[in-house]
């Protein structure tokens, strides 16, 4: 039987621990995020680990990002990602259905999209990706 190890939560939004075949690429990633004007925002790490995913530099890592929101309060939240111009909730492909937005979609920048359109919600802030990405 093993231990459980404490892990310390960040001040702010942060990698909390990064593990297994892509942990190095992960890491790599999540350290140019952090290097631009975005570093300690939600979106710079989801971002990271977006683009981890889609570099390949893991034979063992690729597929869709799956994301769930965990909050002060109340219980975690999952969102649908719109990657590679589909839409995913936990990793499965997802056909549009009638109340598709009943939860919130974002893409690999964190933007919130529509899960019907796959287009940015109207009036939704865009987040560019930083040019200064090293």
């Amino acid at each position: 039987m093993s231990e459980l190890e404490k892990i310390d939560m960040p001040k702010q939004s942060g990698l909390v621990d990064y593990i297994g075949s892509g942990a190095n690429s992960i890491f790599q990633w999540y350290r140019r995020w952090q290097n631009t004007e975005l570093k300690g925002t939600s979106r710079s790490v989801f971002s990271a680990f977006c683009d981890s995913i889609v570099s390949g530099e893991d034979c063992y890592t690729g597929g869709a990002p799956q994301l769930v929101g965990i909050y002060r309060e109340g219980t975690g939240r999952r969102f649908g990602i719109i990657h590679a111009g589909k839409r995913f909730i936990n990793g499965k492909v997802i056909e549009p259905t009638e109340n598709i937005n009943s939860i919130e979609w974002r893409n690999s920048l964190f933007e919130r999209y529509d899960g019907q359109t796959m287009e940015i919600l109207s009036g939704a802030q865009r987040q560019p990706k930083p040019s200064r990405l090293t």
